[in-house]
Order: C-alpha cells, then sequence, then structure tokens
C-alpha cells in the first residue's frame, strides 16, 4: 500500500470531529513570582503538550502534503466559512499534521448529482466522504470496480484499539462485508452511549465580539449569552429573529 493512501487513513482518524473554543484573559500576575509559577506551570503544559503530540505520531507529515477531500459542505457553518479551511478545528489539525487539505465541497442540493458525476468520471480525490450503502450495489460493487480499497491490512498493521474492539464478535459482524472485507472506521455506539462522541456546544464568536461577551463556562453565563443572543439583535438585521440556540437533542436510555 503507498505511502499516501496510509497517511490519508491516519487523517481519517484526525478529521472526526470539529469544534471550535475561546479563550479570554482572565487577569494580570501579581508579581514576579506568581508570573515566575506561572511560566514554570506554562512550560510543563507545553512539555506535556509536545510529549502527547509525539507519542500520538504527530506530525504526520514531516514535508508539505496536500490531500483532496469530497464532503458536502455542512449547512451548520455556511454563514460563517467557506469551506472546512475556514474552521478552527481543522486549521488546527492541519498544524498538526502537517497535511493540507483542498476541499471539494458540493451543495447539499447537488451532491448526488456531483458524486455521481466524480465516480463515472474516475477522476477520483483522495478521501470521499459519503453514505456508502446508498450507492447501486453497495459497497462491494464499488471495492470491485478499485472505488473504494479494503482496509484490512491497513487497520491489522495501524489500528490495535479498532482490532481490540473488534473482539466484540457484536461489533464486528456490523462492521465488516459478509466477507470479512473492513471499509470503514465504524461509528460505535455502545450500552446507549455513543463512546467516540467528543463533540460539545459550539458559539458564535462574532456575535460574542459584536455585544461585548465573553465566552461562556457555566450554566448561568450560557443563559446571559443566550439571552443576549435573542434580544439584542447580533446579526444587524433589525430583526428579532435570532435563534440563539439549535441542536440535535436526543437521550441514551
Amino acid at each position: 500500500m503507498s505511502l499516501r493512501k496510509t497517511i490519508s487513513l491516519l487523517l481519517c482518524l484526525l478529521l472526526v470531529v470539529g469544534v471550535c473554543g475561546c479563550t479570554r484573559n482572565t487577569g494580570l500576575v501579581a508579581n514576579e513570582q506568581t508570573h515566575s509559577e506561572t511560566s514554570n506551570s506554562l512550560d510543563k503544559k507545553e512539555s506535556t503538550k509536545e510529549s502527547t503530540e509525539k507519542s500520538a505520531g504527530l506530525p504526520i507529515a514531516t514535508e508539505p502534503l496536500t490531500l483532496t477531500v469530497f464532503q458536502t459542505f455542512l449547512s451548520q457553518i455556511a454563514g460563517i466559512a467557506t469551506d472546512n479551511n475556514d474552521v478552527g478545528f481543522y486549521k488546527t489539525a492541519e498544524e498538526k499534521t502537517g497535511i493540507h487539505i483542498e476541499w471539494q465541497h458540493p451543495a447539499a442540493a447537488q451532491a448526488t448529482e456531483q458524486f455521481n458525476l466524480m465516480i463515472a468520471s474516475g477522476d477520483l480525490p483522495d478521501l470521499i466522504y459519503w453514505s456508502w450503502s446508498t450507492v447501486p450495489g453497495g459497497p462491494a460493487s464499488m471495492i470491485e470496480n478499485d472505488t473504494l480499497i479494503p482496509l484490512n491490512d491497513l487497520i491489522n498493521d495501524n489500528c490495535p484499539n479498532i482490532l481490540k474492539i473488534f473482539e466484540n464478535e457484536e461489533i464486528y459482524r456490523q462492521s465488516v462485508l459478509d466477507d470479512g472485507t473492513m471499509l470503514i472506521f465504524p461509528f460505535i455506539v455502545s450500552e446507549g452511549h455513543r463512546v467516540n462522541n467528543v463533540g460539545g456546544f459550539l458559539t458564535r464568536g462574532d456575535w460574542l465580539e459584536k455585544l461585548g461577551l465573553s465566552a461562556p463556562t457555566n450554566i448561568d453565563e450560557w443563559e446571559s449569552v443566550l439571552t443576549a443572543f435573542k434580544a439584542q439583535d447580533p446579526n444587524g438585521n433589525n430583526k428579532n429573529d435570532e435563534i440563539p440556540l439549535i441542536g440535535n437533542f436526543k437521550r441514551f436510555a
């Protein structure tokens, strides 16, 4: 398997979830002793950070590398970004991995048509984010015509944690094709909880800035920020049409 495909595989593991964060200055140091203690603490954190990144195999690419990725552009970020590279998470991912992504973002209404044209042309990107169960003939047909590559060798050689999970026979059966072909990194739901759910709430940073607010850190601050979003016209259109909180909230029993 080529190095490029191996790196593409590893990158898939990093581009699972995008979360933008905000930081704020909480005050100035009081004296030289406090400053020294703060510097030592920051040095320790930086050392731990570098150690963690090294143990995680980062950066993935030591020489400049660009990969192309096909993914429907999410409507949730269309108002604040032109592609995923405008999102803080992906900027950080590029910095940590050493890999730049050229995104191919079809509009949601045109995604299926663009996907079919792309497959028919044979001019494929390095990575495709798609619901393969919707493809006529299923993913097996895509493997037969070399559109998709089986991941068995790559997973066996590089993914010990997934192999450990696959020791659960039920999870394994639901994660591979009937002949044992590994095609995907499975999204595993265990005991009613999403075991790989690392997401959280996102806040409109531009709205915070416009209203002179700081990122909320507790429930009371969340209530104040959301109330301000609703009442103080952060989108500037002189209408009371802001929706301060939106999401797909589900409870897993």
